[in-house]
């Protein structure tokens, strides 16, 4: 989990600052076309990543199970994850 300066509300693995907010979480499923999705324990639905929102992993080296620290973002399709590392 990523701590950054400022005033922060924790609840749990849930950080809120800013409007985003950051999380840990598993990765559920790979699929070949460059996207995932994320379990978590905090979230109602299994979060959606795009291989573009990797950081410091290579898509191809990430696998299921793997556990992961990420931005949670609002969009008009629902929650994705954004800033995907592993933990």
């Amino acid at each position: 989990m990523r701590v950054e300066s400022s005033v922060l509300r924790a609840t749990n693995q849930v950080i809120v600052k800013n409007e985003i907010t950051y999380m840990t979480g598993k990765v559920k499923r790979i699929m070949d076309k460059g996207y995932g999705f994320i379990e978590t324990e905090e979230a109602d639905k299994d979060l959606f990543f795009h291989a573009g929102a990797l950081v410091d992993v290579n898509f191809d080296e990430l696998q299921e199970g793997d556990a992961v620290t990420f931005d949670m973002e609002e969009t008009p399709k629902g929650l994705n994850a954004v800033n995907v590392q592993r933990a």
